[in-house]
């Protein structure tokens, strides 16, 4: 029995032993690969360094070593930078970075960094290229490797000389040049001078290019770096050039020229002999392959002759049974195939339908509302008593209501029918749930509840997504805890559930101190119009729209929602989602409004184009507010008349209207008028119009009814960008 276990442990040491020693022969044939393609690219042997590389990724992948993938790939990335392949090497060196991230290669990932930093100059866009450079310079200080700093440092230079910013690119060579000499990295210093005499050359000093320039070629001859040597004598036959002694400057182009041809002449030699040296093993290896099979192809023609007969037997017996199955399913799916079709062109027709008639009952809807939110609130202006306020407030709140409703249904409309996109923009995700919190805190429907913020101080502010999504969801869920908690309190966390691949998962929790659902209504508190909503809208107020929005916003970006509650103690809604990390360095800073009032209207002229008495006195008394002079006129026809006689800074068109509409006589204006601003105000839904009244001509859109100060924010963004006609 102990034998037997001593038995076992001996051929479990030689089986670890054979192994590590297989992977110690695998990585150091790796490493020789490594060593030779860097030599091939040093002399120019691209196409034969790609070849070892891709090599070295197919032993790394048997070996298990990423950290050789990864060095393949930016190599290689670095090859194609130098033949101007810069969407291969884009790809190469985001492949790499996702390897060296996972790892925790920060040499590795730095010294890509460094390789993006090129690419995007080499492609002219010049701050993305400084962004890269500048955290590649920082990882490299942070793990103390001077040599690489200074390698950033002259790429950073690269830059600036390519911007024309001499002075700066000049001082930064002045920094790489004393960083490299302290490591007594000859290459890297050379590569440094050659870079600085050509910046010296740009700022007209060619002395001190000279010396420069006769530095950098003597440490490229004394270590004999080739390619090097041939740049200074490019270099020096500009300096030569500049200073107008070209018979120096002839002898150095010819010299540079000589040897560049001398060094591609070698390489494509030693390529010739490689691949005939190639190709003669091959030929022996294919004569050796050739007479083994001659020798067992005899031996074993019968034995395939046999089981070729068999398996035409049972071949032809499969292929009767799928023939006589095909034909059973062909004709089933036909059938189904008919009834499909017929279904889908009754569903078509239905939402076509559903479509056409919300179209129809919102611009039906939102024509009178405007006139009885216009004229409520034209009313509170005039003083009323505290009883009329009362009443008038009722009334407005009415309307307001009336017309969320109207957009809560057009909105889940709108993502039912597939036409919402998920956008990706950089947004910083603290501030958005900030400004979710200050619009609550701000609101007079806020039922004295507090509202706090919980986020994980270990993660990312800034990401890339739909900002815009997350916030309407957040939004609902936050008013919808609001609605049912009265003087509690309501949280918000952001809880990082982890981060891979330049990805961070959140998880988002709302929770509230409110009334709590029963267990009976859980599964029914989504759905739009149910039975369960309606009751407790009509006591608590509200669409009961908004988490059927949420699930279905959800469901465009690929989360789901999900909720505790216990009655008579709260609820707390929750989803996961995941965001790509934005740079913090691309965290744009939020934009100011220039204006703050709306002094600048006073005394602009505008014409009102609307048919409909009462809206032309609300939107005459909203002008008036602000004391901007106004005209009315109720047809398209008299308003071209108009706008060709009078002296206008802004056109306010209605759509519909007797005669012609809107949007032609926005086209016939435009036919002698290109510059005044004419802003649409309408009660259809704009959603799908929008192309249309852009390219009839009009400057922006504006659905009825609107609050006055998004009329003057538009007024005013429109004024200030278009050319003003001088008044007569």
């Amino acid at each position: 029995m102990r034998s037997t276990f001593y038995l076992i442990i001996i051929l479990s040491l030689f089986s670890f032993i054979t192994y590590s020693q297989t992977n110690q022969v695998l990585q150091d044939s790796i490493d020789t690969k490594l060593i030779t393609a860097k030599e091939k690219k040093r002399l120019l042997n691209f196409d034969q360094a790609i070849d070892l590389y891709n090599e070295v990724i197919q032993l790394a992948a048997i070996n298990e070593s990423e950290i050789s993938t990864a060095n393949a790939l930016s190599q290689i990335a670095n090859i194609y930078l130098q033949t101007n392949k810069n969407d291969k090497a884009i790809e190469m060196l985001t492949r790499a970075a996702q390897i060296q991230r996972r790892i925790n290669d920060e040499e590795g990932v730095s010294s890509t960094y460094n390789t993006y930093g090129l690419v995007y100059t080499s492609q002219k866009d010049y701050q993305k290229a400084l962004e890269y450079f500048e955290i590649a310079q920082s990882k490299f200080e942070e793990l103390g490797l001077s040599a690489s700093v200074a390698k950033v440092i002259k790429n950073k230079g690269v830059l600036y000389s390519e911007q024309g910013n001499y002075i700066t690119a000049n001082q930064l060579m002045d920094d790489a040049i004393k960083l490299s000499e302290k490591t007594e990295n000859d290459y890297i210093t050379a590569s440094i001078l050659i870079e600085k005499a050509k910046i010296l050359v740009k700022l007209n000093n060619q002395d001190r290019a000279f010396d420069v320039i006769d530095r950098a070629f003597k440490l490229a001859q004394k270590n004999d770096f080739q390619v090097l040597a041939i740049e200074t004598k490019k270099v020096l036959s500009d300096v030569y050039q500049t200073m107008g002694n070209y018979r120096r400057a002839y002898d150095n182009l010819k010299i540079h020229n000589e040897l560049r041809d001398e060094v591609y002449s070698i390489n494509k030699e030693q390529l010739n002999l490689e691949a005939q040296a190639r190709l003669d093993a091959d030929e022996k290896n294919r004569l050796i392959e050739k007479m083994n099979k001659e020798s067992l192809d005899k031996e074993q023609q019968l034995q395939r002759n046999r089981i070729t007969s068999y398996l035409v037997f049972a071949l032809g017996a499969i292929l009767l049974l799928f023939t006589i199955s095909l034909y059973r399913n062909n004709k089933n799916r036909s059938k189904s195939n008919a009834l499909l079709k017929k279904k889908n062109v009754e569903l078509r027709k239905a939402n076509n339908a559903k479509a056409q008639f919300l179209s129809t009952v919102t611009h039906e809807l939102r024509t009178p509302l405007y006139a009885v939110t216009g004229l409520t609130d034209i009313l509170l202006d005039k003083n009323p008593t505290t009883e009329q306020k009362e009443h008038l407030k009722s009334l407005k709140f009415s309307g307001d209501y009336l017309l969320n409703f109207i957009n809560d249904i057009l909105h889940i409309n709108k993502i039912e029918a597939n036409k919402l996109e998920v956008e990706k923009t950089p947004f910083n995700v603290k501030k958005l749930i900030n400004s979710v919190i200050i619009a609550f805190n701000s609101s007079e429907k806020n039922n004295g509840n507090d509202i706090m913020f919980e986020f994980d101080k270990h993660s990312p502010n800034m990401l890339l997504g739909d900002s815009v999504k997350l916030s309407q969801i957040l939004f609902n869920l936050v008013g919808n805890a609001i609605k049912f908690t009265e003087k509690g309190k309501i949280w918000i966390r952001v809880i990082n559930m982890g981060i891979s691949n330049n990805e961070v998962n959140f998880k988002f929790e709302i929770e509230d101190t409110g009334i709590g659902i029963s267990e009976e209504k859980l599964d029914e508190i989504f759905e739009s119009f149910s039975q369960g909503s309606i009751q407790i809208n009509r006591k608590y107020g509200g669409t009961g729209l908004g988490l059927t929005i949420v699930r279905n916003l959800l469901d465009l970006l690929g989360s789901k929602i999900q909720l505790k509650s216990k009655e008579g103690q709260g609820t707390m809604f929750y989803f996961d989602l995941s965001f790509e990390i934005a740079p913090e360095t691309i965290e744009k800073v939020s934009e100011t409004p220039v204006y703050k009032t709306f002094d600048i209207l006073i005394g602009k002229k505008i014409l009102i184009v609307e048919d409909i008495k009462v809206n032309q006195l609300i939107t005459q008394k909203i002008l008036d507010k602000q004391k901007i002079i106004s005209d009315i006129i109720d047809n398209g026809t008299d308003a071209v008349d108009m706008v060709k006689k009078g002296s206008y800074d802004l056109v306010l068109m209605d759509i519909h209207m007797p005669g012609i509409s809107g949007l032609e006589a926005t086209k016939l204006i435009r036919r002698f008028d290109q510059d005044i601003p004419i802003i649409a105000l309408t009660a259809i839904t704009i959603d799908d119009k929008m192309d249309d009244f852009y390219q009839a001509g009009f400057d922006d859109i504006l659905s009825k009814p609107f609050k006055p100060n998004d009329l003057f924010d538009k007024i005013n963004a429109l004024i200030v960008k278009k050319p003003l006609k001088s008044r007569l």
